[in-house]
């Protein structure tokens, strides 16, 4: 679960009390694409991906006025020349436009890559897989094929 820095403190003390394992993320952060000014836009670019490609979301007024009422810009000087980034929730108070909040919070679940359950359980299998060769006393798998066929039987 990832839990927005600015304002999802208090959750993620009690989430932390009860022995879940949150991750906190700050919406400023840097963002691992340079061409995107921070974290927030990263995630929310990442979920516009996401519907492209087929992501379904119900059908919720409130969340479709949330993903369609945000603009993008690209900064034009200093630092941010070049980035893209997301107006800010003043900027969109201006335009008398609500905080989009269930769109951050559906953008929040892009923060970072998610395996599902059964792909990490098939992953800690395939480490106690390895074979191991009690001659090397290692995790090599070193069989030798024995061809029957072959012209030399040695």
């Amino acid at each position: 679960v990832f839990i927005d820095l600015g304002w999802g403190q208090g959750i993620y003390s009690a989430g932390k009390q009860m022995g879940r394992q949150w991750t906190l993320v700050a919406f400023g952060w840097k963002s691992s694409d340079d061409g995107l000014l921070n974290k927030r836009v990263e995630m929310w670019d990442k979920m516009k991906k996401w519907l492209q490609e087929g992501g379904s979301i119900p059908d919720d007024p409130v969340l479709c006025a949330d993903l369609t009422g945000v603009e993008y810009r690209v900064g034009e000087n200093g630092a941010n020349m070049g980035k893209v980034y997301l107006e800010s929730k003043e900027m969109m108070r201006n335009r008398g436009l609500a905080s989009p909040n269930k769109g951050d919070a559906l953008a929040l679940t892009f923060a970072f890559p998610v395996k599902s359950r059964g792909a990490r359980v098939m992953d800690r299998l395939r480490n106690f897989a390895q074979p191991y060769d009690v001659l090397k006393g290692n995790f090599e798998f070193n069989a030798v094929k024995w061809n029957p066929f072959a012209a030399n039987l040695n």
